[in-house]
């Protein structure tokens, strides 16, 4: 069955909230590529404030990913990218290549940012024809709240775009 993308709705914000969270457990902890002792979202708020912006994938009825997509603060020709989730046990099937496609699809240029020890990823956006534009110690970019569920010291933000 092939992943079918679209719009997300209001209905689907639960599911989005925990979707998200879900993906991003392998950043808890504080070793290889976990760096955090939070989830990615801890308030329903954080995802329906954006929800203008989310498109989700769904195999079958079943949302199985999701990606944000936001204009760029300063640069109207660029979209930024993230979060980008698929759950666990649907990856590996293409459902974030379709997802990036259809992000990349939406402008010019596509922005991401990537914390250093997320090499993971890091190989899979270069793979994709992004390039590091810049790269900025964490402290500069996580609010003060999100640097107090930081396990680790001396990690840095980088931030990979791609002309599409």
């Amino acid at each position: 069955m092939a992943a079918r993308l679209r719009r997300a709705e209001v209905q689907d914000t639960e599911t989005i909230f925990r979707v998200v969270n879900e993906s991003y457990r392998v950043e808890d902890g504080d070793t290889g590529v976990s760096f955090k002792s939070s989830p990615r979202f801890s308030e329903l708020e954080s995802v329906k404030e954006k929800l203008d912006h989310v498109w989700v994938a769904l195999l079958g009825d079943e949302i199985v990913g999701t990606v944000f997509v936001s204009p760029h603060p300063t640069q109207s020709n660029k979209m930024f990218v993230g979060p980008i989730a698929v759950l666990p046990k649907h990856q590996g099937k293409g459902i974030s290549r379709l997802l990036m496609e259809l992000a990349e699809s939406l402008s010019e240029v596509t922005e991401v940012g990537v914390v250093s020890c997320r090499t993971d990823v890091i190989t899979l956006y270069l793979r994709r024809g992004y390039v590091q534009i810049d790269e900025k110690p964490l402290e500069e970019v996580f609010t003060e709240e999100e640097m107090k569920n930081v396990t680790r010291s001396s990690l840095t933000f980088k931030f990979l775009e791609k002309v599409n």
